[in-house]
């Protein structure tokens, strides 16, 4: 499939324009208006190989989510900077493989027109064509395996049953029983409390924090027993390396608890990208923030799949799968 490169410039730039300094195919180029939010991910498709940034709508401040143009570079889609995106967006996305153009001051504050088409732009459209002619000959690295690589997330379809006194309960179930007999105010603080979690990881994955040994030595000691428990593991439906990478996300959360985790999802937000509305007087931006599912701010996220994870973090799956066969007990036995 010819792949076509999309670019993102101010309405005065046409392909005419392009082409009276680059040889290039009408079809090779898919040129639309200044990017905005969300733009990025309606891109990520099978036709687009590279995506270059000339100009992006800055009327409402930073317009790009941070996590847009991740994805597109996790799926091989070359993304090039032009002078659109911010400063400090392109640097902490550079060692992802964002590559950067700069522009001088005066080329940035010319007007976009066939004359002012800047140097910063002819060159990431001329890198821009080279990876299309570099990716045509490769033979790895194409969308569709990389999409299906970074989207794949365990599906609350498919939760790995537990196994308490040899009887098998699926993780449905356990979800459903504890949805169920759980108080709304209870759920909602659990719910604030996976979303503060997951924004704080995701602040330390973007800032490459990680955990000192000292403490996460100290977190699978104390967990250790549990850990060489075959038959604990299988009633909160685990296997030991899962509940290691539950051990890890524990021990590097204990690292974090220094500081409010506030501080964390604020900073996540800010290098995300994330546009804050204007809020009402008694609300902070943390308040609204934890109160919005990650899914929202486009990461491949589900509600039950995360809750599932916060029962076992917080070792409560087998006592649920339990209450279950209990259930089934007391109704087996009144028929």
């Amino acid at each position: 499939m010819q792949k076509k490169i999309c670019i993102f410039c101010s309405p005065e730039i046409t392909y005419q324009h392009i082409q009276t300094v680059l040889p290039v195919k009408r079809e090779a180029l898919l040129i639309q208006p200044p990017a905005s939010q969300g733009d990025i991910w309606r891109n990520i498709r099978e036709d687009i190989g590279a995506i270059v940034l000339a100009d992006c709508n800055k009327t409402s401040g930073q317009t790009l989510w941070h996590q847009e143009l991740l994805d597109a570079l996790r799926v091989h889609i070359h993304i090039f900077n032009a002078g659109g995106l911010d400063a400090e967006t392109a640097e902490s996305l550079s060692h992802h493989g964002l590559q950067r153009f700069p522009t001088s001051p005066e080329q940035e504050s010319a007007p976009q027109n066939a004359q002012a088409l800047s140097r910063a732009t002819i060159e990431a459209i001329r890198h821009a064509l080279h990876s299309q002619a570099v990716t045509e000959h490769a033979s790895c690295g194409t969308f569709a395996t990389a999409l299906s690589e970074y989207r794949w997330r365990k599906s609350a379809l498919n939760l790995r049953p537990c196994i308490v006194d040899s009887q098998i309960v699926r993780g449905a179930e356990i979800l459903h029983h504890f949805l169920k007999f759980s108080i709304p105010d209870a759920l909602a603080e659990i719910a604030t409390k996976m979303y503060a979690t997951f924004y704080t990881l995701e602040w330390a994955r973007m800032t490459q924090t990680t955990c000192p040994d000292d403490v996460r030595q100290a977190i699978f000691t104390r967990e250790e027993p549990r850990l060489r428990d075959a038959t604990w593991l299988l009633s909160n439906g685990m296997v030991q390396c899962e509940y290691a990478s539950l051990l890890e996300q524990e021990a590097l959360l204990h690292h974090l608890s220094s500081s409010p985790w506030q501080t964390y999802v604020e900073a996540w937000a800010h290098k995300a990208g994330i546009l804050i509305p204007k809020l009402p007087a008694n609300t902070s931006t943390y308040e609204w923030l934890i109160s919005k599912n990650p899914s929202l701010f486009g990461y491949t996220w589900e509600y039950e799949v995360g809750l599932w994870d916060w029962l076992q973090r917080n070792k409560r799956v087998s006592d649920i799968a339990a209450a279950v066969l209990a259930i089934r007990t007391n109704q087996h036995t009144h028929t």
